[in-house]
């Protein structure tokens, strides 16, 4: 195996793990007195702040600032809304209401969305084992929403 591919794998492993942290610490934050609409804002915040750093730790800051062309903007700007704003603010109303185990189990139902979009939205196919593969989360997500 290459050097590239063992880097792939560990980039992997490392989104899995932090991915997977986030929400025990969302809701420790909860535990501390923080609420879902003040915990948007601050990851929102705090996800901005930290980019702008490790943007200048990688010397790319400068690259940044670049002007998309209107259709890629437009295009950005909604998968930063629906992720970032809408989706971040769901998240964490879910961790609220539901904890941090079953929101990250149900949450992690998120491939059905994509490709269901991307078969109609965006012409993709899709064979059957990923349909199967569907099939297999939502009764997992189901499973767990029970448990």
């Amino acid at each position: 195996m290459s050097d590239q591919s063992y880097l792939t794998i560990l980039y992997s492993l490392g989104t899995a793990f932090f991915f997977g942290l986030n929400p025990l610490l969302i809701k420790k934050g909860f535990e501390a007195g923080g609420d879902p609409t003040r915990g948007t804002f601050h990851m929102l915040l705090f996800h901005s702040v930290s980019m702008v750093l490790f943007l200048v730790i990688l010397g790319k800051l400068d690259e940044c600032p670049q002007i998309l062309g209107r259709r890629e903007t437009v295009w950005l700007a909604l998968a930063g809304v629906s992720s970032y704003v809408l989706g971040i603010g769901c998240y964490f109303g879910s961790i609220a209401r539901l904890g941090a185990s079953r929101t990250a189990s149900i949450v992690n139902g998120n491939p059905v969305v994509s490709v269901v979009f991307a078969v109609i939205l965006l012409g993709e196919s899709a064979n059957p084992m990923t349909w199967a593969g569907i099939v297999l989360i939502l009764v997992g997500a189901y499973l767990v929403g029970k448990g």
